[in-house]
């Protein structure tokens, strides 16, 4: 292990080959010698451009994370905690760190109860594995974020990542009803109660999720679920941007209730050309009624219609999925509803400028939007995020980055300005991690 150490690595004032024997020799007390590992550049593993030694350890249990945390607290090492590392490049570069803590070997579902509705697992469960265990009992998590099926439960409720069905069920912190978390001191806390109906005090729960591991870090976590669809019915249909908007405003004030509604445009088709997929996941017949109106609509549009069933539904929203991933960068807009169309045009035109490639998709009852790019390099990336996040801005929007390169976020803030948040970020930052050893930096607001 220490061979790696010594391998052409550039010594720093902050990490240097000593502090990091240090610390590989300390967290060796506490977990076992094949779970604690020297890495000769931690930045590389984190997707940070830095180029510095750091150890990694992968604890088995919450008690071996807290006493990581607590040595580390200690000793003033900072500490990263890691998933699958899916989400990494949508982040700050951040301060270096001493300790990349990895979830992976926690990966058990701890409890599930089909008849209440709840789960509870590890943070290091891939989504796959949970999504498989509980359609074996009927059940759903109804999370379908743009990211690989590999990522961990953990990092999902980290960075808040929801998808299409949000539409209908809610978002990540709908979801979750009760954490357990590590302080950076090593202090244990609960958040929420495993019960559906749980309303007392301020809910930590929320303040957890989406504080991609700057606050502490999640040894355990309880969701609310739902039952798998009795039925489920996809309804594409084809037109232009035009079309799809006009169809938007018919489905807002009607007595529809979709469980997606997301306006798609492809690397393929041509430009111009939009997809609109709408979901109902109700009874058989509450989905025929949903999707004969659909068709009279696309009727008055001239639009073409397809519709989808059972596993075939779940099918094209997979390969939809398979097709988001592999871009160079991926840019979340965010506005209104109504100005979709705006954000959507805009992107639309950066692309044919600049010839670069983009897929789009919007979810058009909640004004959010994923470009993704192709066939850029990290100066256009730039030039592309910062155009995006002017026309954002102009309609009271933001422009997050997702993924980029490491000299993409070293020159442009992942996450833009944020105003007046910025005290507040601050002062939870500082009443829970007064050290800043927890992913210092990385998130808005620099913390």
């Amino acid at each position: 292990m220490e061979q790696q150490l010594s391998g052409g690595v550039k010594h720093t004032e902050t990490l240097g080959r000593e502090t990091a024997q240090t610390i590989l020799a300390s967290l060796s007390e506490i977990c076992s010698a094949d779970a604690v590992h020297a890495l000769a550049n931690g930045g590389e593993l984190l997707q940070t451009g830095g180029d510095y030694p750091a150890v990694l350890v992968e604890p088995v249990d919450e008690a071996q994370a807290a006493a990581v945390m607590k040595r580390a607290s200690e000793a003033g090492w900072k500490v990263k905690p890691l998933g699958a590392g899916t989400q990494l490049t949508g982040e700050a570069l951040g301060e270096r760190v001493h300790i990349v803590l990895s979830m992976g070997r926690m990966k058990q579902v701890l409890d599930f109860s089909p008849s209440d509705l709840v789960v509870t697992v590890q943070p290091g469960v891939t989504l796959s594995e949970l999504e498989g265990v509980l359609a074996a009992e009927q059940k759903m998590l109804p999370l379908d974020p743009w990211l690989p099926s590999a990522s961990t439960i953990g990092g999902i409720a980290s960075t808040a990542a929801s998808g299409p069905r949000r539409a209908l069920y809610g978002g990540v912190r709908d979801m979750a009803i009760a954490l357990r978390v590590v302080y950076p001191d090593g202090t244990v806390i609960r958040t929420g109660s495993k019960v559906v109906k749980n309303v007392a005090g301020y809910d930590m729960t929320k303040l957890f999720v989406g504080s991609r591991g700057t606050l502490g870090l999640i040894t355990e976590l309880t969701f609310k679920l739902r039952p798998l669809p009795l039925h489920r019915e996809t309804v594409v249909l084809v037109g232009s941007a035009e079309d799809i908007r006009l169809m938007r405003s018919k489905l807002v004030a009607s007595v529809l209730v979709p469980a997606r509604v997301q306006a798609l445009s492809s690397f393929e088709e041509p430009s111009g050309v939009w997809t609109l997929a709408v979901d109902c996941d109700e009874n058989e017949r509450s989905a025929q009624y949903q999707t004969e109106q659909l068709k009279a609509w696309a009727t008055e549009h001239s639009m073409s219609v397809d519709v989808l069933r059972g596993s075939a539904a779940n099918d094209w929203w997979g390969l939809v999925r398979e097709q988001t991933l592999g871009a160079d960068l991926v840019v979340r807009l965010a506005a209104t509803p109504t100005n979709w169309s705006d954000l959507a045009a805009k992107a639309a035109e950066v692309a044919t400028r600049y010839g670069v490639d983009v897929r789009q998709s919007w979810a058009l009852t909640l004004g959010t939007g994923e470009v993704f790019v192709r066939r850029l390099d990290p100066e256009l990336a730039i030039q592309v995020v910062t155009e995006l996040r002017d026309a954002a801005t102009r309609v009271n929007g933001t422009a997050v980055i997702q993924h980029a390169a490491a000299q993409v976020r070293q020159r442009v803030d992942p996450f833009g300005p944020v105003g007046r948040a910025g005290v507040l970020f601050e002062r939870v930052k500082h009443q829970i991690d007064p050290g800043r050893i927890m992913s210092p930096a990385t998130f808005a607001g620099g913390i």
